[in-house]
């Protein structure tokens, strides 16, 4: 297991996307290998739960990006695993929820007035 040995040798200087990285290897790994790593008692198991922690505590705005907030998503989810809502799922949906209205804003700054009321009011066709 020299992963969970890296994993376990380096965890202390993994930043939020390090640590994402290392869930979403573990859910693209063999189905038996992320069985012993997540699933068994022992040095593996405590160390995942370690790795969660750690998300958890780095789930801000200036660590997570979208690409890392997908993978997180997804590796949970492929995993099967249960997290603290409180702890990552709520943060997640925030952040994402932050990402997605400051994309529209940068949308809305970037086309014409025309479209912005189209975008906004569909209906807005039908006075044309």
């Amino acid at each position: 297991m020299q992963f969970v040995f890296q994993v376990e040798k380096h965890i202390n200087e993994f930043d939020f996307v390090n640590m994402v990285t290392v869930l979403y290897k573990c859910a693209k790994a063999n189905p038996v290998m992320v069985k012993k790593i997540i699933y068994e008692d022992g040095f593996e198991n405590a160390l995942f739960h370690r790795l969660l922690e750690k998300i958890a505590s780095n789930l801000h705005p200036s660590n997570a990006n979208p690409r890392s907030l997908a993978n997180l998503s997804w590796s949970i989810g492929k995993l099967n695993i249960e997290v603290d809502e409180h702890q990552i799922l709520i943060p997640m949906q925030r952040l994402i929820t932050e990402q997605v209205q400051k994309r529209i804003c940068s949308i809305e700054q970037s086309v014409p007035t025309f479209l912005v009321l189209v975008l906004k009011n569909p209906l807005f066709l039908l006075h044309f």
